[in-house]
C-alpha cells in the first residue's frame, strides 16, 4: 500500500542566518511562506508566487535565482490517515526519491534523520510516529554552499570547471553550479516523488539478475537476493521460501525454483535452455524474458519483485597504444564487436523536477535518429527508469557515467563513503537493465588531473572505491575509470592524444581539418559542432532588442556563462559559431535567419563528416555531443534545441547513422577521385543496387554510375570512384534492394572545399533532404521570417 505525498506543500524560506531549528517554530518565525509543488524546485515555486520572474529562462532572468543560494528552506505538509490505514501494516516507511540536497527530515515533531545526496533516494522508518488523524511531515533544507564552506578541502583538489569549486563536496548534479551548456542554478527542493509505503513483515529488499555466460545450448543466469526478515526465524510458524520463475518472450515458463530461506541473503545459479539473446539495433531483436521473485511463508505471498531479463554478455575491448600502433577501445555484445553510433544525453532541464515531462520525445528522437548507444553524461543526474526501460525494449545500449565531471573530487574517507552509498543505490536501481552495458567512473576527471600535472591513477575514487564495490555487486558489467581514460601506460608515455577513447574538442576549426582526420583513438565518446537555433526559438527566450546582433548581455548569459564574463571560454566558444560560417560561406549573409541557416548547414555537415569519417576509417564507434539542449541557448552543439525543434543536423545524422550506408570519402589518387564506400554496421549481409547521381543535373533520375553491390555484415566495402570536379558540387548517393521494397535510401556529398555560395547550397537542400524532411525543416526555419 502506498500513500502518495506529492502535490501541494507549504514552503517556508529565509536567509540562512534567520533560519529556525524545528518545524514547530515556523508559524511564529519571520520566515516567508508560499505554496510549493512536489516534485518541484524552490525557484519554480518562487516564480509561480511572483517572487521571481514568471519565465526564468527569458533574457537574463536566470541570474536572479542566485540571490537565494544562501537561503534555508522548509517544506511542510499535513496529511490524514485513518485508523485502518495506520494499522494496515506492521511497518511503514516514508520514501523520498530525490531531495536537493542537505536535508533533515521530521514527522510529527520528531527528527527522522538526515541526507546529503540529491542523486539517490532516501527512506526512513516512521512506524512508531504515524498516528490516526492529522500527521505533519517536514523537510528542512540548508544551503549547499554552507555545507561546502565547512568542509576541509585541500586547495589543489578544489580545482575544476570555472566557478564550481564549491560543488565538489556536494552530491548533486555538477552542472547546477554553471557549465558551458547550463546556467548556474544551484537550487533546492523535493525534486522527485514522496510517498508513504507499507512494508510487509517479510520483505524483498533487492534482486540482482545477470547473465554469467552463454553457450549455444543454454544461458547461465546468476540471481542474488537480499531480504528483510526478523531474527530469529521461528521454525514452528515460519517456513519462508523464495520462489523464482522466468518466462520466455512468448509466456512459457522456462525456470521455476523454490528455495527455503535460512539466511537473509543468497545466490542462485539458473540455466535457461536454448536462449534467445538480447541484441542492440542492427544485430537482432532485443529479446526480453520476464522474471519474478516471490517471498512466501506457508503458501502466502508476502512480497514480490519482477522485471525484464535480457540475455546477453557485454565486454569492453581495451588496449593501450604500443610503440608504433594506436590503442583499442570497443564494445562487444554476445562476443560480437558492435560498431557504435551514439549520442550523449545531458541534462533535460536546469530544474530537474521538470525532467519527467521530457523523456518521451527525446527518447523517440534517440531511436529515430539511428542511435544504438546513449551515453549518460556525468555532469547531470541519473535518469528516471523510463530511459532504461525504453532502451531495453528498443535495443539501445546505455553507457552510464557516475555523476562526477571535469574536476578533482575529495579523496577523504568521508567522501569515499558518500560515493560508496551512491554507487550502491544507483547499481541496485539500474543493474538489472540489459541495455546498461558499461559503467564509467566519471567524465573528464582523468583529463583534468592530467592538465594540472596530477597523475590520474592516484584518484582512489575511480581506481579503488567504485570498482571494488562493482566487483562485489555487479561483476558481469564492464567498468572504465574515466572518459577519456588515461591509463598508467599513457601517463608514462606522456601523450594524451594516444588515449584509445577520446573527446575531440580541440580548436573547433573547420570540420575537415587535420584535428578531425588524424586522431588516433579507436573510439570517440564526445565530439560536437555548434549551430544556431531557430529564430522562432530565440524569440521565446531573448528580448526583442537582444535578438540581433549577438553581442549583448542576454546572448552572453545564454552562451552559457556562469560568470558573465566576455573574456571567458564560454563567450569565445559561442563566437566560433560565426567564425565557421564565415569560413564555409562567401559572401556572409546579412539577415539573421540566413546566418542561422548557414550555421545549421555547417553544423550538419560537420556531424555528417565526423560520423562518416569514423565509419570509413573503421573506428569502433562515435558518440556525438549532444542530442538536446537542457536550457535555451542561441548556439550549441545540440541537435534538438530546448523547445525540441530539429536543427538541420538531425536530418543529416539520421542518414549518416543508417545501419547500411553508402558514402563518399575524401579524394584519393593524387586528389583526382572520390572513393565510394558501402558501410554495413549490421549483422546481416546487404545486397542491392547503388546509384550515383549528379545533384546539379536537371535529370535527377539518370545516374552517372549504377552497380550491384554486396556488403557483408560488419564490413566496409569499396564500391567505385568518381572523378573530382573543380568547384563545389552536389553528389547524391542512392541505394536500395533489387525489388525496391523498402524504397531508396539517400546520402550526399559536397565536393571540393569551401567557401560555398549560400544560395547555391540552399537550392541543394530539397535534393539532400527529400520532399518531406525539406518541408518540415524549412517550416521551422521560416517560421519567424515575417519579423525581419
Amino acid at each position: 500500500m502506498r500513500v502518495p505525498l506529492d502535490g501541494e506543500w507549504l514552503l517556508y524560506f529565509a536567509p540562512v542566518i534567520e533560519d529556525v531549528d524545528r518545524p514547530e517554530e515556523l508559524e511564529s518565525s519571520r520566515l516567508s511562506q508560499i505554496s510549493a509543488e512536489v516534485p518541484g524546485n524552490v525557484e519554480l515555486d518562487l516564480s509561480k508566487a511572483g517572487v521571481l520572474p514568471h519565465d526564468l529562462y527569458h533574457g537574463a532572468n536566470i541570474l536572479k535565482v542566485r540571490q537565494f543560494e544562501d537561503f534555508a528552506w522548509w517544506y511542510v505538509r499535513d496529511f490524514i490517515l485513518s485508523h485502518d490505514e495506520v494499522s494496515f501494516s506492521p511497518k511503514w516507511l516514508v520514501r523520498f526519491e530525490g531531495v536537493d540536497t542537505i536535508a533533515e527530515y521530521w514527522l510529527n515533531g520528531q527528527c527522522l534523520g538526515h541526507s546529503s545526496n540529491a542523486l539517490i533516494d532516501h527512506e526512513f522508518d516512521v512506524t512508531p510516529l504515524l498516528i490516526t488523524g492529522a500527521n505533519r511531515i517536514a523537510v528542512h533544507l540548508r544551503p549547499c554552499r554552507e555545507f561546502s564552506w565547512n568542509q576541509r578541502i585541500a586547495p589543489l583538489w578544489s580545482g575544476g570547471q570555472v566557478g564550481t569549486e564549491e560543488s565538489h563536496w556536494v552530491r548533486k548534479a555538477p552542472h547546477t553550479y554553471g557549465w558551458d551548456i547550463m546556467p548556474r542554478a544551484v537550487s533546492a527542493g523535493l525534486w522527485r516523488s514522496v510517498w508513504l509505503e507499507s512494508v510487509p513483515k517479510y520483505r524483498i529488499r533487492h534482486i540482482y539478475v545477470a547473465t554469467r555466460a552463454i553457450t549455444s545450448a543454454e544461458a547461465f543466469i546468476l540471481l542474488t537476493y537480499a531480504l528483510d526478515v526478523p531474527y530469529p526465524l521461528r521454525p514452528n510458524s515460519e517456513e519462508l521460501a523464495i520462489r523464482i520463475s522466468i518466462q520466455s518472450p512468448d509466456g512459457v515458463e522456462v525456470v521455476r525454483l523454490v528455495r527455503q530461506v535460512t539466511f537473509p541473503s543468497g545466490m542462485m545459479s539458473l540455466a535457461i535452455p536454448h536462449p534467445q539473446l538480447w541484441w542492440p539495433v542492427g544485430f537482432g531483436d532485443p529479446i526480453l524474458y520476464q522474471w519474478k521473485a516471490e517471498l512466501v511463508n506457508r503458501g502466502l505471498v508476502f512480497d514480490e519483485r519482477h522485471g525484464n531479463l535480457g540475455i546477453r554478455t557485454a565486454k569492453v575491448v581495451y588496449a593501450d597504444p604500443a610503440t608504433d600502433t594506436g590503442g583499442d577501445f570497443g564494445i562487444v555484445i554476445n562476443d560480437v564487436s558492435i560498431p557504435v553510433r551514439g549520442a550523449n544525453w545531458g541534462p533535460i532541464d536546469a530544474f530537474h523536477s521538470r525532467d519527467s515531462q521530457g523523456y518521451t520525445d527525446r527518447l523517440q528522437t534517440l531511436r529515430d535518429i539511428g542511435c544504438n548507444l546513449v551515453r549518460i553524461w556525468g555532469g547531470g543526474v541519473y535518469p528516471d527508469t523510463i530511459l532504461y526501460d525504453f532502451c531495453d525494449t528498443n535495443g539501445i545500449m546505455v553507457w552510464q557515467d557516475f555523476a562526477m565531471a571535469c574536476a578533482l573530487y575529495p579523496q577523504s574517507s568521508v567522501f569515499e563513503e558518500m560515493m560508496r552509498l551512491e554507487v550502491e543505490a544507483v547499481t541496485q536501481r539500474l543493474a538489472n537493465h540489459p541495455s546498461l552495458i558499461l559503467w564509467c567512473g566519471d567524465n573528464e576527471v582523468d583529463e583534468y588531473a592530467w592538465k594540472i600535472g596530477i597523475p590520474p591513477s592516484v584518484n582512489r575514487l575511480t581506481r579503488e572505491v567504485i570498482p571494488s564495490f562493482l566487483r562485489q555487486n555487479d561483476p558481469y558489467r564492464p567498468f572504465v575509470p574515466s572518459s577519456p581514460y588515461i591509463s598508467q601506460r599513457i601517463e608514462e608515455r606522456g601523450t594524451l592524444e594516444e588515449t584509445p577513447e577520446q573527446h575531440l574538442w580541440g580548436p573547433r576549426d573547420y570540420f575537415k581539418s587535420n584535428f578531425y582526420t588524424t586522431y588516433r583513438g579507436a573510439f570517440v565518446s564526445e565530439i560536437g559542432f555548434m549551430g544556431l537555433t531557430f529564430l522562432s526559438s530565440m524569440e521565446r527566450f531573448l528580448s526583442a532588442d537582444a535578438l540581433w546582433p549577438p553581442t549583448n548581455d542576454e546572448w552572453l548569459v545564454h552562451a552559457t556563462d556562469p560568470t558573465v564574463d566576455r573574456t571567458s571560454m564560454y563567450w569565445t566558444r559561442a563566437q566560433k559559431t560565426f567564425d565557421r560560417v564565415r569560413e564555409y560561406f562567401s559572401p556572409l549573409p546579412d539577415r539573421q535567419n540566413d546566418v542561422i541557416l548557414a550555421s545549421q548547414i555547417v553544423q550538419a555537415e560537420g556531424y555528417k563528416f565526423a560520423i562518416e569519417w569514423a565509419r570509413q576509417s573503421r573506428k569502433r564507434g562515435i558518440v556525438w555531443w549532444s542530442l538536446f539542449d537542457g536550457w535555451p541557448q542561441p548556439t550549441s552543439d545540440a541537435v534538438l534545441d530546448y523547445y525540441l525543434q530539429k536543427k538541420l543536423a538531425y536530418y543529416y545524422i539520421a542518414r549518416s547513422q543508417r545501419v547500411v550506408l553508402a558514402l563518399a570519402g575524401e579524394p584519393v589518387n593524387g586528389k583526382s577521385e572520390y572513393p565510394i564506400w558501402m558501410s554495413n554496421q549490421g549483422g546481416i549481409e546487404w545486397n542491392g543496387i547503388v546509384e550515383i547521381v549528379d545533384g546539379d543535373s536537371d535529370n535527377a533520375d539518370t545516374p552517372i554510375w549504377r552497380g550491384e553491390v554486396r556488403a557483408p555484415a560488419g564490413e566496409l566495402c569499396g564500391v567505385t570512384t568518381v572523378p573530382v570536379k573543380a568547384a563545389p558540387h552536389l553528389m547524391i548517393l542512392r541505394w536500395f534492394s533489387p525489388t525496391k521494397e523498402a524504397g531508396a535510401c539517400t546520402n550526399h556529398y559536397i565536393t571540393d572545399h569551401p567557401p560555398i555560395d549560400l544560395l547555391r547550397y540552399r537550392a541543394w537542400l530539397p535534393r539532400i533532404l527529400g520532399e518531406g524532411d525539406y518541408r518540415e525543416f524549412m517550416a521551422a526555419w521560416s517560421r519567424a521570417l515575417s519579423t525581419q
